[in-house]
């Protein structure tokens, strides 16, 4: 059995993915519990993959109903999914596109996007492309 390295997080936590990659465990920074022990405790978690998939979606709902909102303007650089796999379909009961698009962190997150906004994102995606394929000139 070869486990992947650990790697840290922010504020302490330690990720670890156990047993070729089926579970993961996770180590919380040390936390005081008075009523039970005089000093900081750490705690590790172990997980099942279906588990962490549980873990992730109620984490993120959890973040979208915070009080402190997500910025509004992307990180610099956002982590980034390299030609992620899509789904595209129409919404029949509001008329809007419905964008669906699984990131390798996250899995599949749905998008939807009324009319008008959809006809910019796909003129925007057009330009873009247009513009890759444009033979390039030396300079």
């Amino acid at each position: 059995m070869v486990d992947t390295p650990k790697q840290r997080a922010g504020a302490g936590f330690l990720f670890e993915l156990l047993d070729g990659g089926n579970s993961f465990k996770l180590t919380l920074p040390p936390i005081a519990i008075n009523a039970i022990a005089s000093a900081p405790v750490s705690i590790s978690v172990e997980l099942s993959i279906e588990q962490l998939d549980s873990l992730i979606e109620g984490l993120g709902t959890q973040r979208a109903a915070a009080s402190v909102r997500q910025p509004q303007e992307p990180m610099s650089p956002p982590p980034t999914a390299l030609d992620p796999k899509w789904l595209t379909s129409d919404d029949p009961l509001t008329g809007n596109s419905v964008v669906q698009l699984c990131h390798p962190n996250t899995g599949w997150l749905q998008f939807e996007f009324p009319p008008t906004e959809a006809a910019k994102l796909g003129r925007l995606l057009q330009d873009q492309a247009q513009l890759a394929r444009a033979p390039r000139r030396p300079n």
